[in-house]
């Protein structure tokens, strides 16, 4: 699968150097599931300052992390970091 990012939420499996999204956002809620190993990592950055938007190691397999930003706005997104699983961003 690739990156879906003209729905809500905002669905992210690629990682790359790239801003995926130029534009500003709001970011109600991001989902990470799937990683397949303890250990795996995921970054994702404000497109314009670089600043980390989420970043977490998994603790086991197939874990789900949540984080609830409650309508954090950002200048756009990049996902730097994803070792395995799936990202959803929930947009406000």
């Amino acid at each position: 699968m690739a990156n879906v990012l003209t729905t809500n939420p905002i669905i992210l499996d690629t990682a790359g150097a790239t801003s995926l999204i130029a534009r500003p956002l709001r970011i109600r809620t991001i989902v990470w599931y799937g990683a397949t190993t303890a250990a795996h990592t995921i970054r994702i950055h404000d497109a314009s300052g670089g600043n980390i938007i989420f970043g977490a190691n998994a603790r086991v397999a197939d874990e789900t992390i949540v984080v609830t930003l409650d309508g954090i706005r950002v200048t756009g997104l990049y996902l730097t970091t994803l070792d395995s699983g799936t990202v959803l961003v929930y947009l406000r």
